[in-house]
């Protein structure tokens, strides 16, 4: 029998708010000691204190109160599909670490649950997932900024106009057009680590 010892872990920056998705296994994440990638925005991460027998000491920002806090996760956390880590204080959820089918799911709930409490405070929705489509439209902003926004013909003129669930990109010289879905953390996920856009 062969088990799955990749790990995804899924947070909110506290300092810029989008969603941060880092990749690891789970021999690698046991035998590592130190800062893990840090948000785009440089002033948040996560940081593996050390272990003891089967268990991890992690420091991580939080996003509801504003301050560091540790958390101890298990080997079972790992194996056992996803831990929800949530802010002692506040009772927000902070993090999501597991498989990354179930940590998408719990990161899409979480979304959820946010809009839904802005429609309940009055605020209007435009987005079916606000979270997901402010995250892609800056990162799309961030690559464009860096030159690396492009169309086939060359041109680096692109428009962006955010639907409820999708971002079309469109050339302004050819007219060529891409468009990106937004509805899930699994759309931004599958774009976040890109460095450039072609438009085909």
């Amino acid at each position: 029998m062969v088990v799955d010892t990749n790990i995804t872990v899924a947070y909110k920056c506290s300092s810029c708010g989008s969603l941060k998705f880092l990749y690891t296994g789970l021999f690698k994440i046991s035998a590592f000691t130190g800062k893990m990638p840090a948000c785009e925005c440089s002033n948040s991460y996560i940081e593996i204190l050390g272990r003891m027998k089967k268990t991890l000491y992690v420091s991580m920002p939080c996003i509801a109160c504003g301050t560091n806090h540790i958390y101890s996760l298990s080997l079972d956390d790992f194996l056992g599909g996803h831990a929800e880590l949530k802010c002692p204080l506040a009772k927000i959820f902070n993090c999501f670490v597991g498989k990354d089918a179930q940590v998408k799911a719990r990161v899409d709930d979480m979304l959820c649950r946010y809009d839904d409490f802005l429609d309940k405070l009055g605020y209007e929705r435009y987005y079916d997932n606000t979270q997901v489509m402010y995250d892609s439209i800056n990162r799309i902003h961030d690559i464009a900024l860096h030159g690396s926004l492009l169309c086939k013909c060359g041109s680096s003129d692109i428009r962006l106009t955010p639907g409820s669930d999708r971002i079309n990109l469109q050339c302004r010289k050819c007219l060529n057009t891409k468009i990106i879905s937004a509805a899930s953390c699994s759309d931004v996920q599958n774009y976040l680590d890109n460095d450039y856009f072609l438009l085909p």
